[in-house]
């Protein structure tokens, strides 16, 4: 385990009972920011982060799966529900859908066959955005 994990594991733990969203954008820098991978303890932590709807730092938590390298099916179903519920998850994003470009990043960085899968519902949804971020894989 990380000498770091221990320590922000508690402080995610604690925003998911606070609510606290200036912690949880804390906890977001020093994720982002740590020279070691993220490790996998606080995937479940992230995982609920990604489903939660007290907060609006959805972009961020995806961004840090994306260029963070967090390999983990667990994340697909929180991240296209993301994707598919602007509304809900996405009220910031302009005409671009910078966000729901980000799901499609970390989806491709999961890699996996049902980040894959999930990729084609994306496509499939008729949604230009999702086209246009997938050329640049091409």
């Amino acid at each position: 385990m990380k000498e770091y994990s221990g320590d922000i594991s508690m402080r995610l733990s604690e925003v998911l009972e606070s609510h606290n969203v200036e912690e949880l954008s804390d906890c977001m820098i020093i994720l982002f920011y740590q020279s070691d991978p993220i490790d996998s303890i606080l995937f479940p932590i992230i995982e609920r982060l990604l489903s939660d709807r007290w907060h609006q730092k959805h972009e961020e938590i995806i961004g840090l799966i994306w260029l963070r390298d967090m390999k983990d099916d667990r994340f697909i179903e929180p991240i296209i529900a993301i994707a598919l519920d602007g509304n809900s998850f996405r009220p910031f994003d302009d005409e671009l859908e910078p966000t729901l470009r980000k799901c499609v990043h970390a989806l491709k960085t999961i890699g996996t066959n049902r980040a894959d899968l999930a990729i084609r519902q994306l496509v499939d949804s008729g949604n230009e955005n999702v086209k246009h971020i997938l050329d640049i894989y091409r």
